[in-house]
């Protein structure tokens, strides 16, 4: 009876040690297989992430000026390119963009009222194909036009031109004309005219040795 009991204990003993290797084979893959899926999901983030590469956003200025706007002309890459107005008059200017909505009154780009001297905050942002043509609000026919190729790669052209040179008004000196005094009478007009009542008013030649003392 000892012995059957010894060896049942034994069987018991070694069940119980299997038991817990069991679990804890178990927890070890559990472990493993989390630490995988992670790796796994942080990978997937990071190919995601590097698949789309940030670009740095570019920001371009119009001037305002009291004839028209500098460039009137603006080329700018979509999805990366930002257009500010630059008031550069002595009084506060507003520029819109697009067809205004009768119901209210407003513009789908609208800088609103900017201070002479200040800019536009916020900034009009392109991200399609697009042609827009801009205008002063209080003078229609100052107008302007910002492109947005289909190239996302395309060159943007935005940069203020150069102020043209004012020429110079440089007087033209008119040169005082000289008198030209008449020619004296030749011998042969005095000879003809010694019958006149005065003469001819020539003075008689005197002979000298130089110049007096």
């Amino acid at each position: 009876m000892t012995r059957r009991t010894v060896g049942v204990r034994s069987v018991v003993g070694w069940s119980e040690v299997g038991r817990k290797m069991n679990q804890k084979l178990t927890r070890a893959l559990s472990v493993v297989a989390a630490v995988s899926m992670l790796t796994a999901g942080i990978a997937v983030v990071v190919l995601s992430e590097s698949s789309t590469p940030a670009q740095a956003a570019g920001t371009y200025y119009i001037d305002i000026l009291p004839g028209g706007f500098n460039p009137p002309n603006c080329t700018v890459n979509r999805n990366d390119s930002t257009v500010k107005f630059v008031n550069k008059d002595s009084k506060p200017r507003r520029v819109v963009a697009g067809d205004q909505v009768e119901e209210t009154g407003e513009y789908p780009l609208d800088t609103g009222l900017i201070l002479p001297g200040e800019t536009q905050s916020g900034g009009w942002f392109f991200s399609a194909l697009d042609q827009k043509t801009y205008k002063d609000f209080d003078n229609p026919a100052l107008t302007g036009v910002i492109i947005v190729p289909r190239d996302e790669n395309a060159q943007s052209v935005c940069s203020p031109l150069p102020p043209t040179p004012t020429p110079t008004n440089t007087p033209t000196v008119t040169p005082t004309p000289t008198a030209t005094p008449p020619p004296p009478p030749t011998p042969e007009a005095c000879a003809r005219l010694l019958n006149a009542p005065k003469g001819c008013n020539l003075a008689p030649a005197v002979a000298s040795d130089g110049p007096q003392q």
